[in-house]
């Protein structure tokens, strides 16, 4: 490995460990991406995030005690997705 990819993966790796990007929505899985991924992959995963909110719809919520199930559209594919996810109840 020469020196210049050192240095990239060097400074990707502080950037990811020791700095906090500007959250779009604050959504709970948006803030969570940035514990677990590098801070490039945490950028494509927010930039999903807000695509699925323009482009998403939810049209169903079934609601338990212990689980929220839900089923959602998309616009650009005009699919049905369901159940997308199960989550307990609390989330």
């Amino acid at each position: 490995m020469d020196e210049r990819t050192k240095c990239i993966l060097r400074k990707n790796y502080h950037d990811s460990r020791y700095t906090i990007p500007d959250f779009k929505t604050g959504l709970k899985p948006e803030v969570e991406a940035t514990e677990f991924f590098t801070r490039n992959i945490f950028f494509d995963i927010q930039s999903e995030i807000l695509a699925s909110m323009v482009s998403c719809m939810l049209i169903r919520l079934e609601e338990s005690e212990e689980l929220k199930t839900f089923c959602s559209t998309c616009f650009l594919t005009r699919r049905v997705v369901g159940p997308t996810r199960r989550v307990e109840s609390g989330y």
